[in-house]
């Protein structure tokens, strides 16, 4: 996607966040959550970022990417558990119906040992 200038994010229901793009569309989000230790479900609420958007595709920690449908608001959730402790990773990208492709986000977050 061409031109992008800033990217809007929330997250566990908080107020939106919005990062502004460096000159090449890229923008880099840490988040570290105290309220997931490993072994915690965690909900990831991707929006759509352009028009059209029909479905998200995303990978956590390197995993197969995997594709999820979007809503009427071209946002989807999904539910990832960390197994482990440490700093995990997400990457998400949009697609629309004619298959325009997004630019890709990566973040990371921070799973605390189980008590």
């Amino acid at each position: 996607m061409e031109n992008v200038v800033e990217y809007t994010y929330r997250l566990n229901g908080g107020p939106e966040q919005t990062v502004a793009a460096a000159a090449d569309g890229t923008a880099t989000v840490t988040v570290t959550s105290t309220q997931v230790p490993a072994g915690t479900p965690g909900t990831f609420v991707f929006g759509p970022g352009m028009p059209g958007v029909t479905e998200h595709v995303y990978s956590f920690d390197g995993r197969p990417a995997q594709t999820v449908a979007a809503g009427a608001d071209g946002a989807a959730a999904v539910t990832y558990t960390p197994t482990t402790a440490g700093l995990h990773r997400v990457t998400v990208y949009s697609r629309t119906g004619d298959g325009t492709v997004s630019e890709t986000f990566s973040g990371t977050y921070l799973a605390a040992r189980a008590a």
